[in-house]
């Protein structure tokens, strides 16, 4: 079977009596290391969504704007495994010291090593 990588694979199996994949090499498929799940407008609706990453810097960005927006987030999950609570909080930490620093930077006019040296926070 012939795939063109710019053509979706169907997701209907052509043989019944196989499981919906999709056709090897079809695209690349990589294991996302980060999943964070989260309810957008926790006051309004209990949709779940989920952000996949690969890039943990990524990951603590998205936390940020999930931080900064009050959205609710229900699971880190790192290699398909649930975060447990020291680890999931050191990332929730970081993510809020960032935001922390970035705030302080911009109300104060200070340099990040006067935010290291005055607040700790790692601007």
């Amino acid at each position: 079977m012939d795939v063109n990588p710019s053509q979706k694979p169907s997701a209907v199996s052509e043989k019944p009596d196989q499981p919906f994949s999709y056709p090897i090499n079809a695209c690349h498929i990589m294991l996302n290391k980060f999943a964070i799940d989260y309810i957008a407008f926790p006051h309004h609706h209990t949709r779940v969504f989920t952000h996949f990453t690969d890039d943990p810097i990524e990951a603590e960005d998205f936390l940020m704007h999930l931080l900064a927006a009050r959205a609710r987030i229900t699971a880190i999950r790192h290699d398909s495994a649930a975060m447990t609570g020291p680890q999931f909080d050191q990332l929730l930490k970081v993510a809020a010291q960032r935001i922390a620093a970035a705030l302080l930077q911009e109300s104060l006019a200070l340099d990040p090593a006067e935010i290291k040296g005055r607040f700790g926070f790692a601007a």
